[in-house]
């Protein structure tokens, strides 16, 4: 199929500004042999622009998935501190915002979801800890409840692993003894 050709065999003087108007009628389409106006080619070259456009901004969120997302993706997560009753052991982990929560039929909370917690064992103690969360419409914490232990702030929680791990060091140096 061959190239759309277009023609400016015919241009007018404007009266006004005595600055050539160009007439470009185009020559047929390759693939209908009918006359092709000029809105119909603006209207072709749109369409492409866009497709274009929409390509990219797939390629972009592609890309912005495999190298983390950027400052949107910080609010996807919240963060779980919890302090395991039994062991004394720190735990941490995070609910995934776009995908863990569950719409309840409560009145005051919108969203839900439960987390089970595991302890690492290192001190010979395995226990679990079960974080309730209730989250608003806007994924804002509502309420909390733990079985099995206690919530913790990130500061708290800074301070327990600290603390953690200065008794597993304890407990080492005392074994070599």
């Amino acid at each position: 199929m061959g190239d759309w050709v277009i023609s400016t065999s015919s241009i007018a003087q404007s009266p006004i500004t005595q600055s050539p108007i160009t007439q470009s009628p185009i020559t047929q389409s390759p693939i209908t042999q009918s006359p092709i106006t000029t809105h119909q080619l603006q209207l072709t070259c749109t369409i492409q622009l866009r497709i274009f456009t929409i390509t990219m901004n797939i390629f972009k969120r592609i890309a912005n998935f495999f190298q983390g997302g950027g400052a949107a993706s910080n609010s996807r997560y919240f963060p779980i501190h919890v302090l395991s009753r039994r062991c004394r052991e720190p735990l941490t982990g995070q609910v995934d915002m776009l995908n863990e929560l569950s719409i309840t039929e409560e009145d005051e909370s919108t969203f839900y979801t439960r987390k089970v917690l595991h302890t690492t064992g290192r001190t010979r103690c395995f226990d679990q800890v079960e974080v309730l969360l209730w989250f608003d419409k806007s994924k804002q914490l509502l309420r909390q409840e733990v079985w099995g232990g206690t919530w913790l702030e990130s500061e708290e929680y800074e301070r327990a692993e600290v603390e953690f791990q200065t008794r597993l060091t304890e407990a080492e140096t005392s074994k070599e003894e």
